[in-house]
C-alpha cells in the first residue's frame, strides 16, 4: 500500500486523459506528514478504495 504514495507511482500503462500522472497521492501524502497527520487505506477487491486522513486539532 505504501507504494501508491511514491512520487511518480501509476498504474497506468501511459498518460490519458483519465490516467494519473503519479503525483496526486504523493503531494497529499507530503502535506498531510507536514501537519503532524496520517492516512489510512481501505481497499475492496473489486469495488473501490477509500482514504481517511486524519489531522491534529491545533488549539
Amino acid at each position: 500500500k505504501e507504494l501508491i504514495f511514491s512520487k511518480d507511482f501509476t498504474t497506468s500503462k501511459r498518460v490519458t486523459e483519465y490516467s494519473g500522472r503519479g503525483i496526486g497521492l504523493w503531494a497529499v501524502k507530503e502535506e498531510v506528514d507536514r501537519m503532524g497527520g496520517c492516512i489510512a487505506i481501505h481497499t475492496v477487491p473489486d469495488q473501490g478504495t477509500s482514504f481517511r486522513i486524519t489531522l491534529p486539532i491545533l488549539e
